[in-house]
């Protein structure tokens, strides 16, 4: 496990969840693609890295009500292609990953998109791997009755946006907070995100999470996402 990045790869694609994919807009008025396409590679993560998955299911859901919008299936290796039309709104959605023997994995950008989203990297996890994370962060084990989230703060929700270290995150009901270290894994003395940007909470209640972050000098957004018991939840914070 001390070579695996563990989070800190499959996180990273969430960096370009905000971007505009060369459409022009502005904050009070955003111009929304006709069609929008959700992309990205569906890989698990092991003791030794990430892994491309052949045969997960990606759906795209409706916040609102849970409908669904579009769905893939990964081809050999891992990559898949959802296309959506938008009828001029930007999708406020989610995508759902699920695989036999894998736990089922949520994604939640930070706001909707109203462009393509080349970045949605579905991460998924065995249940032992789950657990060890837990136990390297000097967590309690996973509570089967709870939601387990991985963040990634971010300075900006452009492609150029860069990880921010020494943010702390928070999870509104709380669970326990934790963070990677420097090697890139789960460590239970780290207070705030390393260079990867990547914090934990870990054991928070089922039900409506809101996800935030804080560090001196940078406003970030909060949102919040349905953290689903057994199930991991992925999700960015940017200002």
């Amino acid at each position: 496990m001390k070579n695996a990045p563990y989070l800190a790869f499959a996180l990273l694609g969430f960096a370009a969840c905000g971007d505009d994919g060369g459409t022009s807009k502005t904050p009070d008025a955003p111009v929304v693609n006709t069609t929008i396409t959700i992309s990205g590679v569906a890989s698990e993560i092991t003791a030794t890295g990430r892994m491309p998955q052949e045969g997960v299911q990606v759906v795209v859901y409706n916040v609102s009500d849970d409908s669904m919008i579009g769905m893939a299936t990964s081809a050999a290796d891992g990559t898949y292609s959802i296309t959506a039309q938008s009828n001029g709104s930007a999708i406020d959605g989610y995508l759902k990953a699920t695989k036999a023997g894998l736990k089922d994995t949520y994604l939640y950008p930070p706001g909707p998109l109203s462009a393509d989203f080349a970045g949605a990297t579905t991460l998924m996890l065995k249940a032992n791997t789950q657990s060890l994370a837990n136990q390297l962060a000097g967590a309690a084990a996973p509570d089967a009755t709870k939601g387990w989230i991985g963040v990634l703060v971010v300075d900006g929700t452009a492609s150029t946006a860069m990880p921010v270290a020494g943010a702390t995150i928070s999870a509104t009901p709380t669970g326990e907070i934790h963070y990677n270290g420097s090697a890139g894994v789960p460590q239970a003395q780290a207070s705030a995100t390393a260079a990867d940007g990547i914090g934990y909470a870990m054991n928070v209640p089922a039900g409506t999470i809101s996800v935030g972050a804080t560090k001196t000098g940078l406003t970030f957004k909060t949102h919040s996402i349905n953290a689903r018991a057994d199930k991991i939840t992925l999700t960015l914070v940017a200002p």
